[in-house]
């Protein structure tokens, strides 16, 4: 009878590596959103050293219009156009999916800023005030005792209510299970800002050693041109990397390469 060769001396089989989930919508750099770049803006003028006055902290915000401008037309630039054989040209791509939203943001955002995003446009054009149905429902019942007046709709409030917004278009798309996935990282999100709202407004305990430590002088603080220097040399450097990586760096397309 032949004896069970147990080979205790081998390794035991390693663990299949775990694939983890793609997100559903995979969203811009942070300072390339409508969110960061708002944040970046309040950021130099709430820390700003300096007592900024009202043409400085308008200067900002103008800076900051341009840093949207110039990040929808990237947006614009890098969507791939749609092509059947070409699965990262699908709407349903996670990449795809995050830059149009965040062009959606960051159009309606310069819309209502009345910046001129879009270079067909030669000259700003004011805003549109959208009219509030509620209020004109209200105004044209005044002193009616009969049955209720609803206004007429106007042709853009008609345009309006028949075309589906940007989210509804691209939450449609997803799969069930991306649908789930995308819901339950919201939910993670939320649970995770009441605990942090919560641990900011519990009482502290306070630390003695702190009250006599020696205090520190405060660093100094990086200026605003400086900051910009910054994001602009992180941009390039990522444009920089993502067109070596497709074009390569030999030959002519070294003379179209971002600089």
């Amino acid at each position: 009878m032949k004896q069970l060769d147990l080979n205790f001396d081998k390794k035991p089989i390693a663990e299949p590596t775990k694939l983890t989930a793609q997100p559903p919508i995979q969203q811009p750099w942070f300072y390339d959103t409508k969110e960061g770049i708002d944040y970046f803006v309040d950021l130099a003028i709430s820390e700003n050293p300096k007592k900024l006055d009202s043409k400085e902290i308008k200067e900002i915000k103008d800076l900051g219009n341009d840093m949207k401008k110039s990040a929808y037309e990237d947006h614009a630039k890098s969507l791939k156009q749609f092509r059947n054989d070409d699965p990262k040209s699908y709407p349903s791509n996670p990449l795809q999916r995050g830059k149009l939203l965040e062009m959606g943001k960051l159009e309606a955002d310069l819309k209502a800023n009345n910046i001129n995003y879009n270079p067909k446009y030669n000259a700003k054009k004011p805003p549109v005030k959208k009219r509030n149905y509620w209020d004109a429902t209200v105004e044209l019942n005044k002193g009616n005792k009969g049955d209720l007046k609803l206004p007429t709709l106007t042709a853009e409030e008609k345009i309006r209510v028949k075309q589906p917004t940007d989210w509804e278009i691209i939450y449609g798309s997803m799969t069930p299970f991306e649908k789930g996935q995308w819901n339950a990282e919201q939910r993670k999100k939320k649970l995770d800002n009441i605990k942090t709202t919560e641990k900011i407004y519990s009482t502290p305990l306070i630390d003695e050693s702190i009250i006599n430590r020696p205090i520190s002088k405060p660093e100094p603080q990086i200026p605003l041109r400086e900051q910009i220097k910054i994001l602009a040399d992180q941009r390039l450097f990522r444009e920089q990397r993502a067109w070596d990586r497709e074009h390569g760096r030999d030959g002519i397309t070294n003379v179209l390469r971002p600089k």
